[in-house]
């Protein structure tokens, strides 16, 4: 079994931050691996932590504060660590600017919280997803492409590694045992490929490196790789 270094078994220290929260449920490290962001529960703020001080050194609010559904569900920063999108109970995504810590900008138009984020690795384009949709943002024109799987439910979405491909998986009691994964074209939406029709749900979802593997986590403790 593989052993961490020293350096890396230091933990960070969030009790005072979410000591009124509960938990953290969402959590996203920068491009350079220092800056960490934080959040979850009922507090309506990302924190943002040095994480080789392990230090709080920043907190970003606007969120509003739910008590039904988690206030932060989903975290990511953009590939060049200049944005991070955090997506919330309050059926938004907001954007900020990490360098100062301003919301830039706040995505609606959303049926309920947001749980999933992924930016795409090479363009300005976010994939945000509640449990029933994903859209797609260009974040420079400010335009929204809506991609649906009939029946709605979304486990999980995840770009390629050169951003040609956005998988999604399918969840959703209305789909009575079909849960695919589709493979979608983020420049138009259309679905170009489905995979995994017929099996448990895939709660995670990841591409290999060269992006001629995907690996999908399902129900009952089995994963799945498709080329």
């Amino acid at each position: 079994m593989a052993h961490l270094p020293s350096t890396f078994m230091h933990s960070l220290k969030v009790s005072n931050a979410f000591s009124h929260a509960g938990q953290a449920v969402a959590v996203a490290f920068g491009p350079d691996s220092r800056l960490l962001a934080l959040g979850g529960g009922v507090k309506a703020t990302v924190d943002l932590w040095d994480s080789h001080r392990a230090t709080q050194v920043g907190e970003l609010s606007g969120h509003r504060p739910s008590w039904l559904v988690k206030t932060i569900g989903s975290l990511a920063f953009s590939p060049d660590g200049r944005l991070l999108a955090s997506g919330s109970g309050d059926k938004t995504v907001r954007l900020w600017r990490t360098s100062d810590g301003e919301s830039v900008n706040v995505l609606t138009g959303f049926a309920g919280q947001v749980d999933r984020l992924a930016f795409h690795p090479t363009a300005p384009v976010l994939a945000a997803a509640d449990r029933d949709a994903v859209r797609l943002f260009d974040l420079g024109s400010g335009a929204a492409l809506p991609v649906q799987l009939p029946g709605g439910g979304i486990n999980a979405v995840a770009f390629s590694p050169d951003g040609s491909l956005l998988a999604m998986a399918a969840d959703g009691a209305a789909r009575r045992g079909a849960y695919p994964v589709a493979l979608v074209d983020p420049a138009d939406g259309r679905i170009v490929r489905t995979v995994g029709d017929g099996e448990l749900p895939a709660r995670a979802l990841a591409f290999s490196p060269d992006g001629q593997l995907l690996a999908t986590c399902r129900s009952g403790s089995n994963v799945r790789i498709y080329r």
